[in-house]
């Protein structure tokens, strides 16, 4: 073969390849064997036709198009090889003619390029972790919600309370569903099933029936609602409500296996908050020292790395969509955009993940980051547990597995690294 090489920006190259008759001879020798069997011809054992009669039964021309989709894989690879190309992906292929050779261009991606020159010399402070007391107070104000048992009221709803619902909507003439007996907690600007039904609905005793619409806004992501009113027929079966006890040492004993005294529960509260700041800022810390690393360093990719990257973010969102139960269609028309230009869209964010990812694996490369096989384990018996019994299996099939614990060990190199970047930044380590 002879191949010139043009080099493009954005670590890109073309190749142009033009194959020799030797390669093509052997093209050509396995399309015809090839072809022979798949063909049926009256007469001939399958896989024993003439190369004439082959030929002239399907045409040179199929021939030689079985042919160059052999020869131009193939060759393309060679090529990259002898080139001593870094390259990734599948090249893309256009063909420029076939005779009197066989000629065509690739244009081959390389592999990123990733400079992080500076990260060592990022500085960062980390904020101080603070409990309030408002969040104190609100932890034990759900903790005792959640341990005082419902009880029958025998008075009008109120928010806070749990009633016991039949209803049924209409809009514009046309049923849009019922329910019997359904529950349904009554919370001051609940947008389900619309904003403002629970505020109708308190006030209501049991066994009294209300019709009443509401308005929905033209802005309701409910696309087929918005817009229109809604009318409701809503009976009350029963009200139920909570006496709350008082915050004292005999409330405290009986939440969970039990605390001594208030204090002690209130003291168990204020640690679990700390913790979880501290956790959250630390993660912060993370996300900001990365984001550091990311403004400083020089990156160099192909766009067609972010083409992919964008389309495999247009998939994630059709699964979240797809488990929404809304279909693609009908997202697109409520959004006013085509695939394309969604895709298109999402182009710069694209861009971003590709960067982050590329920073995250040269730390990995250039502080020596590395994960024992112990960790992997200890890893994975991790995530099986916190499947539950009944997954136990599913998950041993998702992780045990080699490229199972591939990706454990990525996660895990991810953490290792990001801990180190933050004890850099904040200088409590020698960079």
């Amino acid at each position: 073969m002879k191949v010139t090489v043009e080099q493009l920006p954005r670590r890109q190259v073309v190749l142009n390849i033009e194959a020799e008759q030797p390669e093509v001879d052997r093209a050509k020798e396995h399309a015809y064997n090839h072809v022979s069997q798949r063909v049926r011809i009256p007469g001939f054992r399958k896989g024993k036709v003439p190369k004439a009669m082959l030929a002239r039964y399907i045409g040179e021309a199929a021939i030689m198009e079985e042919a160059v989709n052999h020869l131009i894989p193939e060759v393309t690879q060679k090529a990259i090889q002898e080139q001593s190309l870094e390259a990734i992906g599948v090249p893309q292929v256009a063909l420029e003619g076939v005779e009197p050779s066989i000629k065509w261009k690739a244009t081959v991606d390389l592999t990123p390029k990733v400079d992080l020159a500076g990260y060592k010399d990022i500085r960062l402070t980390p904020e101080p972790v603070e409990v309030t007391e408002e969040q104190i107070v609100k932890v034990l104000e759900d903790i005792r919600f959640q341990n005082t048992p419902w009880e029958p009221a025998d008075r009008p709803s109120r928010m806070g309370d749990m009633v016991t619902l039949d209803m049924s909507a209409e809009s514009e003439g046309k049923p849009m569903g019922s329910d019997k007996a359904v529950q349904y907690r009554l919370v001051e600007g609940a947008q389900a099933p619309i904003l403002g039904f629970a505020e109708e609905v308190a006030g209501m005793k049991a066994g009294e029936t209300k019709d009443f619409s509401i308005a929905v806004p033209e802005s309701d992501v409910r696309k087929s609602m918005a817009g229109k009113t809604v009318s409701f027929r809503v009976t009350v079966l029963d009200v139920k409500g909570k006496t709350l006890p008082a915050f004292d040492d005999e409330f405290a004993k009986g939440v969970g296996d039990g605390y001594d005294s208030m204090q002690a529960l209130r003291d168990f509260v204020t640690n679990r908050l700390k913790e979880n700041a501290e956790r959250e800022a630390k993660e912060k810390l993370k996300e900001k020292a990365l984001d550091e690393v990311v403004a400083k360093a020089a990156f160099d990719f192909s766009p067609n790395i972010t083409q992919r990257e964008a389309e495999e973010m247009f998939k994630e969102q059709t699964d979240r969509l797809q488990r929404s139960k809304i279909g693609l269609d009908e997202y697109l028309k409520s959004i006013g955009k085509s695939q394309e230009a969604l895709i298109e869209e999402m182009k710069p964010m694209a861009e971003e993940r590709i960067k982050r990812s590329l920073a995250l694996a040269e730390l990995i490369k250039q502080e020596k980051v590395d994960v024992i096989e112990d960790e992997i384990d200890q890893e994975l018996s991790g995530l099986i547990t916190s499947g539950g019994e009944q997954n136990i299996k599913q998950f041993e099939r998702i992780f045990d597995n080699e490229n199972g614990r591939r990706s454990i060990q990525r996660t895990l190199q991810q953490r290792k690294v990001l801990d180190r970047l933050v004890e850099i930044a904040t200088q409590q380590a020698p960079a």
